[in-house]
């Protein structure tokens, strides 16, 4: 992890993920390609920087991403599982 003016960035997608356990570096990168194609409801989300050979990408943006595919209620998207209705 490196910050430039106040704001945090990931080296790898790796890193990116290591605040949600469930979430995997392929997750990440699967983000980043769907924020940059139009037309996808992340489009725009995370705007990676690359800088001598190497791809950063905002942490802060990368947690935008997350909470927007946990919140959102696509119509082509996977359900998520009720564990209240999964129990009973």
């Amino acid at each position: 992890m490196i910050y430039l003016s106040g704001v945090q960035y990931a080296e790898t997608a790796r890193e990116a993920c290591q605040n949600w356990p469930d979430v995997t570096p392929d997750r990440v990168r699967d983000w980043v390609r769907r924020s940059a194609k139009v037309g996808d409801p992340l489009y725009g989300v995370i705007t990676p920087h690359r800088y001598r050979g190497r791809t950063y990408l905002p942490v802060h943006q990368v947690a935008a991403a997350e909470k927007a595919t946990r919140m959102t209620r696509h119509a082509g998207g996977r359900r998520r599982v009720d564990i209240l209705a999964a129990i009973a």
